[in-house]
């Protein structure tokens, strides 16, 4: 710790930590008076991360996410778009940004669509802590406008057979 200091009566000391994250961890605190030597072993947290930005993209599409305290370790961090992981999450700015991504299916594990792909939970995790409030997330509207209208057309094709067996698609 840095800036070590303690009150007046020597029963509270503060200091600043280093940058990390996790919760529940070993901290302590030894003092030294050069005729007597006492220590007091706490456990302490940091701060959960925070979001402040998220860009938008389609199923599989890379995500960025800015915010803080997300260490400095990839490995540490979990992102998750309405209960679905992202993948290949890497923290590019230690703390800072994380761009991972994004799920190719929507709660439950369905394929995204204009209907539940808006408005999902964006949950980051970082050594066991989580935003406290979800962000809220919605898949690249233009994504979902051109998944839905291709949904449309390939609802429309038919497969049809001539006598010889070879088939072909038409649109009706």
């Amino acid at each position: 710790c840095g800036n070590i200091a303690s009150d007046v009566t020597g029963m509270t000391v503060t200091c600043d930590a280093p940058a990390g994250v996790g919760k529940n961890l070993r901290c302590l605190v030894v003092s030294d008076t050069g005729s007597s030597q006492a220590s007091v072993e706490a456990l302490m947290n940091y701060e959960p991360p925070s979001i402040e930005s998220v860009s938008s993209t389609s199923p599989g599409g890379v995500l960025t996410i800015k915010g803080n305290k997300f260490g400095s370790q990839s490995a540490a961090v979990r992102v998750e778009i309405g209960g679905e992981p992202c993948t290949d999450v890497v923290l590019n700015v230690a703390h800072t940004q994380i761009t991972c991504k994004a799920p190719l299916k929507a709660p439950g594990g369905i394929p995204v669509t204009h209907q539940n792909g808006v408005n999902l939970p964006l949950v980051v995790t970082v050594a066991g802590q989580s935003n406290p409030i979800p962000s809220s997330f919605s898949y690249s509207l233009l994504f979902l406008s051109v998944f839905f209208s291709f949904f449309i057309f390939l609802f429309k094709l038919t497969n049809v057979f001539t006598s010889n067996k070879t088939s072909f698609w038409t649109i009706q």
